[in-house]
């Protein structure tokens, strides 16, 4: 039943599309910093009502061109502020790449399709730049959509996308785009059509940086160019072997079964004959990406629905052999998931039905493996991950809980005192969550005015020492920032919520009476 209800794409793309609404609703806490900046940047250029120059702190901000700050911004024109209208364009963009990957497929002549494109939205990776405000997940979807559009003969259309997607992080992508898709068919140097549509789709690539360049030519070359692209040239991050590792484990819960399908001539027959797509789309990106300096991990998710298309070409059930190998890895890979789902719940860290249903779906994973059933591997991937994010749904509730129990005693205006101009400060992303502007303050002449008049204002660790006399406060305890997780401790020991190790201390002050 399930096999024939995956084959309706209507039936497939609702499925994905409902299991990624359920919590989107709620904060969660970022699985990657960046869409911190990202929404503080939305939120001002939504407040300012300014849609082309991107602003933070009040001052023009060219961190990146403002693709994704517009799609927050749209999500909250519709839903209002909220972290619902602000994931929920990831979200479509998310299903859109699957659709793409779907189409791209049938193209190819995948013996399933619709497989392919649930394994695309069932890894670690998508569901970490699909449920936040990031980047990639726009990336991956105009790079699926102009090669669709390749593979359809509509070069002009392909080209327009191309020129979009340089809204999104830059004109590297789509340059990188342009020269793979000449390696393909170099052939088409020699025609007007390939130039005409260049040339449309660089013109409209460049629009956005030619009006910005207008009004602030300085400060665009010097953030945009200088700092965030060619600085980067002269910096060392990351390893090329980190780099495959990251990719990799953003490939769960199902990478393994890519490296058993290595091992199968029925797949590697079929990832030949489809091998010049495969080359086309990814080659040159990774080893542009291998060579240059910068590495962080996001740099290879682009590969992700190529490894989905092949992946779903490997043939179920694998053979005695190869089976027990994949049996021994998951079977020590879903012991310790479950190690750490026990100490979640031991630690108060999540409610025991949600751990429940994580057992579920990881029960259909096995389930689907050992029957040799793509349509259960897929769609238990697809909940698997979710699951996940679901944990760390409720993880972020808790982190916000304390802030949300004051602003339920009362109704006032909300500050952050800010002492320095931090990127990285989340004032976007709880306004988000509250669903209400979070105001910054800088100066203390302007904190002793906004206290007068009733306002309510969070300081970080210890700076309400300053006014402890004057001030009523109540704590805000949160999870560090930036603390990378001690997972060994935590499957050794368990540790609780509130465990002061993990926890930093806020605290949202009034003036006393």
């Amino acid at each position: 039943m399930i096999e024939r209800s995956l084959k309706s794409p209507v039936f497939l793309f609702l499925l994905i599309l409902l299991i990624y609404l359920v919590g989107l609703w709620s904060v969660s806490i970022p699985l990657t910093g960046d869409q911190k900046v990202y929404l503080s940047i939305a939120l001002e250029m939504a407040e300012k009502k300014q849609w082309l120059i991107p602003s933070l702190f009040g001052e023009p901000n060219f961190l990146k061109p403002p693709f994704q700050y517009w799609a927050s911004m749209l999500g909250w024109q519709v839903f209002g502020l909220s972290i619902f209208g602000a994931l929920l364009p990831s979200v479509l963009a998310l299903l859109g790449g699957a659709f793409f990957t779907f189409e791209i497929g049938k193209k190819l002549e995948l013996t399933s399709p619709s497989i392919g494109a649930l394994l695309y939205v069932g890894t670690f990776g998508s569901m970490t730049y699909g449920s936040t405000a990031q980047m990639e997940i726009w990336i991956v979807f105009f790079m699926l959509a102009a090669w669709w559009a390749i593979l359809c003969s509509r070069l002009l259309l392909a080209y327009v996308l191309v020129g979009v997607m340089a809204w999104v992080k830059g004109p590297l992508y789509p340059a990188l785009w342009t020269i793979c898709y000449t390696c393909w068919n170099w052939r088409g140097l020699q025609t007007k059509k390939f130039w005409a549509s260049l040339l449309v789709g660089t013109a409209i690539g460049l629009t956005w940086y030619g009006v910005a360049a207008t009004t602030h030519r300085e400060e665009m070359i010097k953030q945009f160019f200088y700092t965030e692209n060619l600085g980067k040239m002269g910096t060392h991050q990351g390893s090329v072997v980190g780099l495959w590792s990251e990719f990799v484990f953003s490939l769960f819960p199902w990478f393994g079964l890519f490296i058993l399908g290595c091992f199968q001539h029925e797949a590697r027959d079929r990832w030949r004959k489809n091998r010049h797509f495969y080359l086309a789309y990814s080659l040159v990106p990774i080893l542009f990406f291998t060579v240059f300096p910068y590495r962080v991990n996001s740099y290879f998710y682009f590969l992700t629905p190529v490894f989905a298309m092949m992946a779903s070409e490997i043939q179920l059930p694998l053979s005695p052999r190869l089976k027990a190998i994949g049996s021994g890895f998951y079977f020590v890979f879903f012991a310790v998931l479950g190690a750490l789902l026990f100490r979640l719940i031991q630690g108060e860290w999540v409610a025991w039905p949600l751990a429940i249903l994580a057992v579920v779906s990881l029960g259909g994973f096995i389930f689907g493996f050992w029957r040799g059933r793509w349509s259960y591997l897929a769609v238990s991937s697809l909940l698997i991950v979710n699951m996940i994010r679901l944990i760390g749904v409720q993880i972020g509730e808790k982190d916000i809980a304390d802030l949300r129990s004051f602003l339920a005693s009362r109704s006032t205006p909300l500050a952050y005192y800010v002492e320095s101009r931090d990127i990285w400060h989340e004032f976007g992303l709880i306004s988000a969550a509250i669903a209400t502007p979070v105001q910054m303050i800088f100066e203390k002449n302007n904190l002793d005015t906004f206290l007068a008049r009733g306002g309510a204002v969070i300081f970080q660790e210890d700076q309400q020492s300053d006014f402890q006399k004057s001030l009523q406060c109540k704590d805000w305890k949160r999870l560090k920032r930036r603390t990378k997780f001690p997972v060994q401790q935590f499957l050794r020991e368990g540790i609780h919520w509130g465990d002061p190790e993990m926890m930093r201390d806020y605290h949202i002050c009034t003036l006393g009476q």
